[in-house]
């Protein structure tokens, strides 16, 4: 699995994306983010919402892009959308694991949760929408937890409360969570 994790980080950073996305704070709402970090500070940024929610991954990337110029936040929001997608796919293949799958069919589903929100250059490597990567994953991992997949309870509240604080649609998911 570690191997998935590295291929797929790679497989980000590879695929064909407009070159705005990797030089310019190109992808919307990402100006909102960045700018809200430096001039509001980054806490202060973190318990703003926008749009109706937290966007809690744009917004910690935006902060850890405070410790650099401002000329490298595109290529670190890039690396890191990358990396968080890479993430989810790794979430969702070892949950499918633990659902039962085989190896083959686990990697599959890594695969898809990293490769099919990607509908369009817009959302590759964008940092605003890598909620639609996190959404497949939480959705796989609730299945697995409902399914009795007992990871330490750090790390699935972790990773519910990053989630929720990511995608909005979590909350569809919310009802099946509170039963378990």
């Amino acid at each position: 699995m570690a191997a998935l994790l590295v291929t797929a980080t790679v497989a980000g950073l590879a695929r064909a994306s407009s070159a705005a996305s990797r030089f310019s704070l190109w992808a919307e709402d990402v100006p909102v983010f960045v700018g809200q970090s430096r001039h509001n500070g980054f806490i202060r940024s973190l318990l703003t919402t926008y749009n109706g929610y937290f966007h809690f991954l744009p917004r910690s990337v935006a902060g850890v892009a405070l410790f650099f110029p401002l000329r490298w936040t595109p290529q670190i929001y890039t690396t890191f959308a990358a990396l968080i997608a890479a993430g989810c796919a790794f979430v969702a293949g070892v949950c499918g694991r633990r659902l039962g799958l085989s190896r083959p069919a686990g990697a599959i589903l890594a695969v898809v949760v990293l490769l099919l929100p990607a509908g369009g250059y817009e959302i590759l490597n964008t940092l605003t929408n890598v909620q639609w990567h996190v959404l497949p994953a939480a959705v796989v991992f609730l299945a697995a937890w409902i399914d009795g997949f007992r990871p330490p309870l750090v790390i699935t509240g972790l990773l519910l409360l990053v989630a929720g604080l990511t995608t909005p649609l979590l909350v569809v998911c919310l009802p099946f969570a509170l039963l378990r």
